[in-house]
């Protein structure tokens, strides 16, 4: 592999080339990728990068698309929405990139895809959950990978309640990512007449939650529902425990992250949310994780195969299936055959495949942190 990085307006730019004995004498297939490589969202972006360059790689090896290399354009932007525009803006028109596979916080996301889809270029993005992603007037070209909140929501707080919780505090991001998931447990828990006792939200990247969390033990809540993300949602749980806030967390899949674990030692033991994938659903999901795993021991970011998945699967599924089924890179072409391809992932039951609004519909996956890990306790059909 080689890399060759560009500084350019304070964006790294790397362009990365998988090169597998594959012909050179066809234009590579060139696949956009733009998420947060540095920043307080950098474990997710890296991670989902590492699954993202290991489909890429695999694809090659076996003899590339159509008899074309694939070729993967990365850009940080940071996980800001400004940043991730002109980044997106870069791929389409400068580097002109072929399909956007990528895409990390909804903010960012709800801000660049008007890029994609002015440009008329198909953009599967894999780490927005909020509903209006896809859930838009005309929405020609962008299809979620990953599940929405409303989805996660449903699946979690139907748990929640079964499990006997019916006094519930939100904790949440203000950003996009945080306010969905706040809207949309709370249409969850007013399917059984439940409402939170109080709601409290704080700043993408802030440190001192007590403030907040004072606040919340005075309601007497027995449950948490904390919509954000794994640093801050690890020192959360942290700060919970020194204040002797004995409930669990709630959430949705953006703490299904092992770093959450890592940062959140003892804290997060009990955690409930959604996640993309288990490697303890099946042998070959567990098969799946070691590869990843030992793929990428040596990296400075902890591999985590939850994450990493999202961006492995829209490459080697959707995309692939789409390209071959089109028989053409062409862009329109490419995005009628997302729109009818299905696949089934590694300990999944059903056909995943897009919705009319471009959603991916799939099974929600629900685990719990036991001992430094997280557990599937539910595998829910859509």
């Amino acid at each position: 592999m080689s890399i060759k990085k560009v500084l350019l307006t304070g964006v790294i730019v790397i362009f990365c080339l998988s090169c597998a004995g594959i012909a050179h004498a066809k234009k590579s297939i060139r696949i956009g990728y733009l998420a947060a490589l540095t920043g307080p969202g950098a474990a997710f972006g890296i991670n989902m990068l590492q699954g993202h360059n290991m489909a890429v790689e695999e694809i090659n090896a076996g003899g590339g698309l159509l008899g074309r290399e694939l070729e993967a354009v990365v850009i940080d932007d940071a996980g800001d929405p400004a940043q991730s525009v002109s980044a997106m803006m870069k791929l389409v028109y400068q580097e002109k990139v072929d399909i956007v596979i990528g895409g990390w916080g909804s903010a960012t996301v709800l801000a660049n895809y008007k890029v994609c889809e002015k440009a008329g270029l198909p953009y599967i993005e894999i780490g927005a959950s909020n509903p209006r992603v896809t859930r838009r007037q005309n929405n020609q070209w962008t299809f979620a990978g990953l599940q929405n909140d409303e989805k996660q929501a449903m699946v979690i707080s139907k748990i929640a309640v079964d499990m006997g919780y019916k006094k519930f505090a939100f904790l949440h991001d203000s950003n996009d990512f945080g306010v969905g998931g706040r809207d949309e447990f709370t249409k969850g828990l007013a399917r059984y007449h439940l409402k939170p006792l109080i709601v409290e939200s704080y700043q993408f990247g802030d440190k001192d939650f007590n403030s907040q969390l004072i606040k919340i033990r005075r309601a007497r809540p027995d449950a948490l529902g904390l919509f954000g993300t794994l640093v801050e949602g690890a020192a959360i749980a942290i700060q919970m425990e020194k204040l002797g806030m004995d409930f669990p967390i709630f959430s949705m899949a953006g703490l299904s992250n092992y770093n959450y674990i890592k940062l959140g030692g003892r804290a997060v033991e009990g955690t409930i949310c959604a996640t993309h994938f288990s490697r303890h659903l099946s042998a070959e999901t567990e098969a799946w994780a070691k590869r990843y795993e030992e793929r990428y021991k040596g990296s400075a970011v902890m591999p985590d195969p939850n994450t990493a998945w999202l961006a492995y699967t829209a490459v080697a599924n959707p995309f692939k299936r789409a390209v071959k089924l089109a028989g053409s890179i062409d862009k329109k072409k490419v995005r009628d055959a997302l729109r009818k391809v299905r696949w089934r992932e590694y300990g999944q039951n059903i056909d995943n495949h897009f919705d009319k609004e471009h959603a991916i519909v799939k099974e929600t996956i629900v685990v719990r942190i036991k001992d430094g890990d997280y557990i599937p306790i539910a595998q829910e059909k859509p």
